[in-house]
């Protein structure tokens, strides 16, 4: 929910008096700003650019580098990373299912920070485990449990709202949200996960549906950005029985599973619709009479089930509710019930909508907030509201399910930007069930430098939050929450953000904050620093550039410093708060830069040379050398991390060896600035000698954790990780790795991974030889039979398979100086 600022005490100046007071924030006429939409567009142009979208197979290609080059780590972890929380934010959450006879395990799909469960019913503290499945799952739009076996569970994964399409930029955030991989199952209770549908080449697909045949679980139906997909095996695999882009919804008779409704359409789709199918896929018909003719939003649907006759839907645009619509036949003819505004600025993207089991005329539907009616959907009433004092209590808005309990229709949950709510009263009451259910989705953070438990995020959609030592964190400022900042000596002295760069500051450490600067022309998500060496210099960009030298509050500006593109980051020397490098957001035609002032930005020096027209997504300047830097980028198809050691006159590439997959941040230890730490959409990779060669360094992550924000922690020299989903967490400078000891291992080869008809070698050898790699097939066979001569050191190797049948191998790999063979039986589809 995006929220404007409201002082109800507030720092103004009225006839030379000042009143300074606390910070809080109210809603505010989102129907003329829907910034919801915006921030949506966040990512995706930064990803895509110069292309109009996402190569579809981008995220597989550097998903299978990581795995083919990085599962092994070259480095010794000695720490791993700790989570810091919040515990008590939650975040935005898309799917849920109850287990059918023990309701209190509950299963959640959050947006970007993976598969939770709870076996507490979300009461209590810590009341929610991550659940790792092993692949790359970072959106879960769906969740499915076989009635029958209650062992069996299928999730499908993404969050797309406009297919193959997108809208906006770093400026503006895409209607993509995580990518998606496709479905995944597990037959022990979620233990262990396959996968059923590979969309990893396709991380625009979302799997937004998952219905089990209730009377036969081997049939299951599964509404997918591709089409309607029918499993006649439980869901091991799947056909497509609809073919048409966007189903967003399936409702599948109770009763006779051979009727199935689908939903299809959302922003920019064709084919908008009700569609239905009578022999369970085989063919489908639009579904007319009564229903309008013109869509172009979110359509969502529910069987009564207590009469598969009645059903009732929720029809929008981009943004308004159409109606509300029922039709008590089967959906041949439909009635409009109810013309109330529900979707609101939405329609494109909140969604819930359910009979009461046990009263037809007891119908919900959410948009932005919950509505309720009694009369079969010709009437509602809007029941929830925003009250950031009460988020305990009342569900947070943008509302993205509801279900009932199955074994007690007056349990209701509903899923919200802040996670899981529960009524035990039919929704007349609620109670949030998300603690530590860690999925917040920070945008950047800041540390003080005297006090490792004081810290400052901002969180997409969830305003600004400070830790103070605990995992539950405290709200601080409205909006989504942006770039924020601590005074490195005075950590009374705090900065925060919200969307377009509509920056406060704070005096007494995070209890209030008074406004001091708004952006003009800013990007969604945009910068601002402190230089370290005076921090009452600070620098503000927009479309300008601007400096402060009294603390934000008053400024001089360059004024359209690239031509109307948009300032992407900032960073200042350490030691010369009049040394600053600074990013430009690019657009057609006029491509992203990066620039040097020497002079506080009273002049700038395009140094942006032969680096790439990608999104420069951050700068990171060497403390103890201000002439050496590296910049981080954005998107795919060119490198990634570029470094200079003079101040930007001439660049490198050192990121040959990295995952072609955007990077959003970077950290040089202060103290040794040849150790390196990158953040990315695999995680962290880390170097240690100034960029030449990496490792991952994702001990104690999550799957495929997104990182936004690198920070230092100097009063326990430490680094802290700001995630896109999966909340903060530190690591100590101390447990860095150490390079591996090559005399310890040499004369050795490993068998790292054998992916896509490729045999993966990593060696360490203390001469240059031939190795041979052979493979046997499970008669004993030798089948390939192959030299390759690799020098002395440590290397990766990569051997092409030549083509050959599926099934088991042995694959032996050897050389002279090595006594004991490398040998890994596999299984090679």
């Amino acid at each position: 929910m995006k929220i404007s600022s409201l002082f109800l005490f507030a720092s103004i100046l009225i006839m030379g008096l000042v009143l300074t007071v606390k910070f809080i924030f109210t809603d505010r006429d989102v129907k003329e700003h829907p910034e919801v939409y915006d921030a949506f567009f966040f990512e995706n142009k930064a990803a895509a650019y110069p292309l109009a979208d996402v190569p579809k197979e981008a995220f597989a290609n550097a998903y299978s580098f990581y795995t083919a080059n990085f599962l092994h780590a070259s480095y010794k972890q000695s720490a791993a990373w700790t989570s810091l929380g919040p515990d008590n934010v939650g975040g935005r959450t898309n799917s849920i299912a109850i287990h059918p006879t023990d309701t209190g395990t509950i299963w959640l799909g959050s947006a970007s920070g993976g598969l939770w469960k709870s076996t507490t019913g979300g009461f209590g503290a810590n009341a929610w485990q991550y659940v790792p499945t092993g692949f790359p799952v970072l959106g879960v739009a769906s969740i499915a449990i076989n009635p029958i076996n209650k062992n069996e569970l299928l999730i499908g994964t993404g969050e797309t709202y406009n297919y193959d399409a997108y809208s906006g930029g770093l400026v503006v955030r895409t209607t993509r949200g995580s990518h998606g991989i496709g479905m995944l199952k597990s037959t022990d209770g979620g233990n262990t996960w396959s996968h059923v549908i590979n969309w990893l080449a396709n991380q625009q697909s979302t799997v937004w549906e998952i219905i089990y045949d209730t009377q036969n679980p081997i049939n299951v139906f599964a509404a997918t950005t591709e089409g309607v997909y029918k499993s006649t095996d439980g869901g091991t695999t799947w056909s497509k029985v609809f073919n048409t882009t966007m189903v967003m919804d399936l409702a599948v008779d109770p009763i006779n599973a051979q009727v199935v409704y689908a939903c299809v359409g959302n922003l920019d789709s064709p084919d908008h619709g009700i569609y239905k199918t009578t022999d369970g896929g085989t063919t489908w018909n639009k579904l007319t009479t009564g229903l309008p003719t013109s869509i172009t939003g979110r359509i969502c649907i529910d069987i009564y089930p207590g009469n598969s006759n009645l059903l009732v839907a929720h029809i929008c645009d981009d943004f308004l509710s159409k109606g509300q619509y029922v039709s008590v036949n089967a959906g041949f003819s439909w009635q409009l019930e109810a013309t109330i505004d529900i979707g609101s600025y939405q329609g494109w993207y909140s969604k819930c909508l359910k009979f009461d089991p046990a009263d037809s005329s007891h119908v919900f539907c959410g948009g932005v907030y919950l509505h309720e009616s009694n009369d079969m959907a010709n009437t509602f009433l809007q029941t929830t509201y925003y009250d950031p004092t009460q988020i305990e209590t009342l569900p947070w808005p943008d509302l993205h399910d509801l279900i009932f309990n199955p074994l007690d229709n007056n349990k209701l949950y509903l899923l919200t930007d802040a996670g899981l709510y529960r009524s035990n009263d039919g929704g007349a009451s609620w109670a949030w069930c998300a603690n530590g259910y860690n999925v917040s989705q920070f945008y950047s953070g800041a540390v003080s430098q005297q006090d490792s438990s004081m810290m400052l995020g901002g969180l997409q959609d969830r305003n600004t939050y400070q830790y103070t030592g605990t995992k539950n964190w405290d709200p601080k400022t409205g909006g989504d929450g942006c770039y924020t900042a601590i005074h490195p000596t005075d950590d009374n002295i705090q900065y925060a953000s919200s969307q377009y760069l509509n920056v406060y500051q704070s005096t007494d450490r995070g209890q209030f904050f008074n406004s001091v600067f708004s952006g003009s022309s800013a990007a969604f998500v945009a910068p601002y620093v402190l230089a370290p060496s005076n921090p009452t210099q600070l620098y503000f960009g927009d479309q300008n550039f601007n400096t402060s030298y009294d603390g934000g509050f008053t400024y001089t500006t360059l004024n359209n410093v690239d031509n109307g593109n948009k300032v992407l980051a900032i960073a200042v020397s350490a030691t010369n708060a009049d040394k600053v490098y600074f990013t430009t957001a690019p657009t057609t035609g006029n491509p992203g830069k990066v620039f040097l002032s020497l002079n506080a930005g009273s002049s700038i020096t395009n140094i942006t040379g032969l680096l790439p027209d990608r999104f420069p997504r951050d700068i990171a300047i060497n403390p103890n050398n201000d002439n050496e830097l590296y910049i981080a980028y954005n998107g795919y198809g060119t490198g990634h991390i570029f470094k200079s050691t003079n101040s930007g006159a001439s660049w490198m590439d050192v990121s040959t060896s990295l995952p072609n997959t955007p990077f959003h941040t970077l950290f040089i230890n202060p103290t040794n600035s040849q150790q390196i730490l990158a953040g990315c959409d695999l995680g962290i990779f880390y170097s240690d000698n100034g960029g030449l060669t990496w490792s991952t360094l994702n001990t104690g992550l999550h799957d495929a954790t997104q990182i936004y924000d690198l920070q230092y922690s100097a009063s326990n020299n430490s680094v802290v990780a700001f995630t896109h989903g999966s909340g903060v967490y530190t690591l100590p400078l101390g447990g860095l790795p150490i390079s591996v000891d090559e005399k310890a291992i040499n004369n050795s080869l490993t068998i790292h991974s054998v992916f896509n008809n490729q045999i993966h070698i990593v060696s360490y050898l203390s001469k240059s030889e031939n190795v041979t790699v052979s493979v046997y097939d499970i008669s004993g066979k030798k089948i390939v039979d192959n030299n390759m001569n690799i020098h002395a050191g440590s290397s990766k190797f990569t051997f092409n398979l030549p083509t050959i049948n599926s099934g088991i191998y042995l694959i032996l790999v050897e050389a002279e100086s090595v006594s004991q063979r490398s040998m890994k039986k596999v299984f090679i589809n």
